[in-house]
């Protein structure tokens, strides 16, 4: 092998913070700017590489973010639609029809064919677990295989996880989730606590954004699975480290 899996590792994780969406440009730009033509693997055998050592990128950035689950005073929960196409062909798209699904996004008030990404964030704004299901999945499905991940024994929500018996099973387990009551609840928060959470929350709205603007989160362009998680893991990879250094400064 031309470059040993941490350079491989690396360039992987590069690309996504630069925010290149097709493989074939970002290998044009390493190639040409970051090594000579005979030190680096041609394109294909790269992306074969970087595939193969997809789980050692997983078990990479768990190590790195673990540390930040103990340090955070609360974790937040949300999920954000994944489309594989435009809105207009959702109801014809083939594309990993095997794993993917028709969903509803209520912000944009459409439907949308793709996946659902479920993901856990820190209170400093790190990325400490995900779950990627198809766009049909309810959040209340994936959480507690969400919180596994990375627990923490609070947890705020929206009011897509009001759910009495997830609240439930997760207090067995040493969770309190905090989820923002619907207007006409039986048990409603008291206001000050229902103000703290939804200002509190804000904060993985602002994450996604940068998500989906600066590192391309909903414009994957993978057309099989596994480099459909490839590409999911780099971008978290990424946007931890990203984080990681802004809060350095």
């Amino acid at each position: 092998q031309i470059q040993p899996d941490t350079v491989l590792i690396t360039v992987c994780i590069l690309g996504k913070m630069f925010g290149f969406t097709q493989e074939r440009m970002w290998h044009k730009f390493v190639v040409g700017n970051l090594f000579d033509k005979q030190d680096f693997p041609e394109r294909s055998r790269f992306n074969r590489i970087c595939r193969q050592l997809q789980g050692v990128i997983q078990w990479l950035r768990y190590q790195f973010t673990r540390r930040f689950v103990n340090q955070a005073k609360y974790t937040i929960i949300d999920s954000v639609p994944l489309p594989l196409c435009h809105s207009t062909r959702s109801f014809r798209a083939k594309r990993l029809q095997a794993y993917a699904g028709l969903g509803y996004c209520a912000a944009k008030k459409q439907h949308y064919y793709g996946f659902k990404g479920s993901f856990h964030v820190t209170d400093s704004g790190i990325i400490v677990g995900y779950v990627i299901d198809a766009a049909s999945t309810h959040d209340v499905q994936i959480t507690e295989t969400l919180l596994e991940q990375s627990p923490h024994p609070y947890v705020l929500a929206d009011k897509g996880y009001v759910s009495e018996p997830l609240r439930a099973s997760l207090h067995r387990k040493g969770i309190t989730l905090w989820a923002l009551q619907r207007k006409k609840s039986k048990h409603p928060h008291p206001k000050t606590l229902h103000r703290w959470v939804r200002a509190r929350r804000k904060q993985i709205e602002t994450l996604f954004s940068g998500l989906c603007e600066t590192l391309k989160l909903q414009q994957i362009r993978a057309n099989s699975l596994s480099g459909y998680h490839l590409a999911i893991d780099s971008i978290v990879f990424a946007h931890a480290f990203l984080v990681h250094w802004a809060l350095q400064d």
